[in-house]
């Protein structure tokens, strides 16, 4: 969630049949770390990655990621595996369907790079994000992604941050001829992956400190 303030309506007091309004604050916490806590610190299967590319999306959302595929990937040149629902795609075979939660393990387990693209136009943050580098997946962000920048808070890479789609390939063929950079690159976003998240702890002390205004 984006900085903010919410207006709502409540009865005065209690008892009382009369409304007013009141304001609620709204504030970046990570929630979008929450699911760590429940699926818990991966560990690998694999000595080695071997896929490159890989998108995780389905076609819905209010952005035409298909225009977007098209610009950043496919004009690119990228060889890419692509997971989720689409339409029309039966003869596109970068299209692979959607996966089964125990094969999508695999895959991600497999991968070494991957490409974000938001619901829509907005400051959000999502949990793709984080289960990328639970992965040891380096995600690429397109630009509406984490517009107001809350990642950067927490570590992250400029690298990862996409202003064109020129500047994807340019990336991953640098990450590719580059090892000490890819490495170093995967220990930082790996560092963003605080013990508290897995514990539960960050969220309860982020819920704790809002109570003031409940």
């Amino acid at each position: 969630m984006w900085d903010s303030e919410f207006t709502v309506e409540r009865f005065k007091e209690f008892g009382s049949d009369e409304m007013v309004e009141y304001k609620i604050p709204s504030f970046y916490t990570g929630i979008e770390t929450l699911f760590l806590a429940d699926e818990g610190k991966y560990v690998s299967k694999n000595e080695e990655k071997t896929k490159g590319l890989v998108i995780f999306h389905n076609q819905d959302g209010k952005l035409n990621k298909k225009k977007i595929l098209q610009e950043y990937v496919f004009d690119n040149g990228l060889d890419v595996e692509i997971y989720g629902k689409w339409k029309d795609v039966e003869d596109d075979d970068r299209f692979k369907g959607f996966l089964k939660i125990d094969d999508l393990h695999e895959v991600l387990d497999k991968t070494k790079y991957t490409f974000i693209i938001p619901m829509n136009k907005t400051p959000l943050c999502s949990m793709k994000f984080y289960e990328c580098l639970n992965y040891g997946i380096i995600p690429f962000l397109h630009e509406y992604y984490d517009m107001d920048r809350k990642l950067d808070l927490a570590g992250l890479p400029e690298i990862c941050r996409l202003n064109s789609p020129e500047e994807l390939k340019e990336k991953i063929d640098l990450l590719e001829s580059d090892e000490e950079l890819y490495l170093n690159t995967l220990k930082q976003l790996k560092s963003m992956l605080k013990p508290e998240y897995y514990t539960g702890e960050h969220i309860n002390n982020e819920i704790n400190k809002t109570l003031k205004y409940l």
